[in-house]
């Protein structure tokens, strides 16, 4: 099966292999509420029924409103995200990151990576039936 990608106009969600849902900040964007939810509506629509896995990557100076990040953690979109994995590629990001995982607190295990590979690996131990 091929990868599908949505391509939004802040971010894009590629549906891979092992039920993995990829997110991805793109360069310089602040990605809002409205854009997060279509994110996760289309990633609802795709699992039909079933869970997916999160990644998420950011290019430069990416990163989630206020608004977006609070709604990122709440119950609603872990309906169908059974974890997050985040991989970070800068300190400044990771600050982000760590930011959010202790102010904003996701309703399910959300952890930070260096490498892709890692991330991979550790979101492969989640069920997602």
């Amino acid at each position: 099966m091929a990868n599908k990608t949505i391509d939004l106009s802040k971010s894009s969600i590629t549906f891979e292999e092992d039920r993995i849902a990829h997110l991805h900040l793109k360069k310089d964007q602040v990605v809002e509420i409205d854009e997060l939810k279509s994110i996760f509506e289309a990633i609802n629509e795709e699992a039909e029924g079933g869970k997916f896995r999160l990644l998420v990557t950011a290019e430069n100076n990416a990163s989630l409103s206020p608004e977006a990040r609070e709604y990122a953690s709440s119950a609603d979109s872990s309906r169908v995200i059974v974890a997050d994995a985040v991989v970070v590629q800068s300190y400044s990001h990771e600050m982000t990151a760590n930011f959010f995982i202790r102010f904003n607190k996701p309703n399910r295990p959300t952890k930070l990576f260096k490498e892709d590979k890692d991330a991979y690996a550790w979101l492969k131990d989640f069920p997602v039936n």
